[in-house]
């Protein structure tokens, strides 16, 4: 692993945490920062349309900084994971996910390859 690689958390789940009276995550992804510096793009749900495309926008505002050996963490909201895989793949021909193996009790890389016309007019 490159220290200059990047974990992209799509969307951080959230959940109230009574005892302090904050919004923390609820997952622990600490474990992730075996693979790179966590960039979290959304927090919490999104729970209407307008969330959604606000969220989707988020996605693009850092899309540019997503480089070809940086990974997708896969939690949070399936739409945005959507969002940005597609976009990633589009781009790149491929994308690097990480994955909870519960097993293992650690984040596993996975990489998914696709051949199809990329926005540069060639083949992925």
């Amino acid at each position: 692993m490159d220290k200059n690689e990047k974990v992209f958390i799509v969307n951080l789940p959230t959940k109230y945490d009574r005892a302090t009276d904050t919004i923390v995550p609820a997952v622990d992804i600490n474990a992730a920062t075996d693979f790179g510096e966590l960039v979290v793009v959304n927090h919490g749900r999104v729970i209407d349309d307008d969330g959604l495309e606000e969220a989707q926008n988020n996605w693009r505002k850092v899309r540019d900084d997503y480089r070809d050996e940086d990974y997708i963490l896969t939690i949070g909201d399936v739409a945005l994971l959507i969002t940005a895989t597609s976009d990633v793949m589009r781009r790149f021909g491929r994308v690097n996910l990480l994955r909870w193996n519960r097993e293992l009790q650690s984040y596993r890389p996975q990489l998914l390859e696709w051949e199809w016309e990329m926005e540069d007019g060639t083949n992925g």
